[in-house]
C-alpha cells in the first residue's frame, strides 16, 4: 500500500501549502492524480478529521486541512 500512502502525502501537501481553499480541481492539478482518485482521499482523509470541507459553489466543493479545536 506505498502508492496509496504516497497519494495521501501529496494530497495533504499540496492543501498545507495553499493559502486558500482548494477544489478537487485544483487538487488534480497540483498533484496529478486522477479526479476520481483524489475524491476518494478526500473523503477518507475528511472521515479521519484531517481535511475538511469549507463551502461548496455551485458542483464544486472546497477543502482545507482541518483546523483543530
Amino acid at each position: 500500500m506505498i502508492l496509496l500512502d504516497q497519494h495521501e502525502d501529496r494530497i495533504v501537501r499540496v492543501l498545507q501549502k495553499a493559502n486558500q481553499d482548494l477544489t478537487i480541481t485544483d487538487i488534480v492539478k497540483e498533484t496529478g492524480i486522477t479526479r476520481n482518485t483524489v475524491a476518494k482521499y478526500l473523503m477518507a482523509l475528511e472521515k479521519e478529521g484531517r481535511v475538511e470541507e469549507t463551502r461548496r459553489i455551485g458542483h464544486a466543493r472546497l477543502y482545507r486541512i482541518a483546523k483543530k479545536e
